[in-house]
């Protein structure tokens, strides 16, 4: 392991934590150890624009490795709902991994379109629960857009209550 410091206080590992043949970003994880690992998910670019959520696991939290794709029961029936003729699904994004005081874990992600022929985007917030990250069944979109309001959500952000 290699640390690197920048100033008095601040060192940084030199290895990146997750190496990929594509694009990767937001990675979040359950900070329970389950067998040994900490368990998490990622978001992969696969194609120009389209987005799908990995399975990560860890040992350590600072190397990563990929898992198959996330199934979250019933998101094909929400991202049906939700389309619209001049959308394209482009894919689930930004994921955020919460468990909550009974253990159950909560994954917030967006739920992303994209306006056909157009750099217009269409963003919900959506939101899986389950007993864990392998196991998680849809629920309706927490944020949707109003075109009187706004058109996009985007994500969340959830703080400890311990700091």
């Amino acid at each position: 392991m290699r640390w690197t410091k920048l100033n008095d206080v601040v060192f940084e590992y030199y290895k990146p934590i997750y190496e990929a043949s594509r694009p990767a970003m937001s990675l979040s994880f359950d900070k329970r150890k389950v067998d040994g690992k900490y368990n998490g998910i990622i978001r992969e670019i696969n194609k120009r624009e389209i987005s799908r959520l990995y399975h990560i696991e860890s040992k350590d939290g600072l190397n990563w490795k990929r898992k198959e794709e996330i199934k979250i029961k019933g998101i094909d029936n929400i991202v049906k709902n939700f389309s619209r003729d001049n959308m394209s699904f482009i894919g689930l994004e930004d994921p955020d991994v919460w468990v909550g005081e009974n253990k159950t874990v909560h994954v917030y992600y967006t739920i992303a379109y994209k306006r056909i022929n157009h750099d217009e985007y269409l963003t919900y917030v959506g939101h899986a629960h389950g007993e864990d990250i392998y196991n998680l069944r849809a629920t309706m979109p927490l944020l949707i857009p109003d075109n009187n309001v706004a058109i996009r959500f985007k994500e969340v952000s959830i703080s400890s209550e311990t700091y």
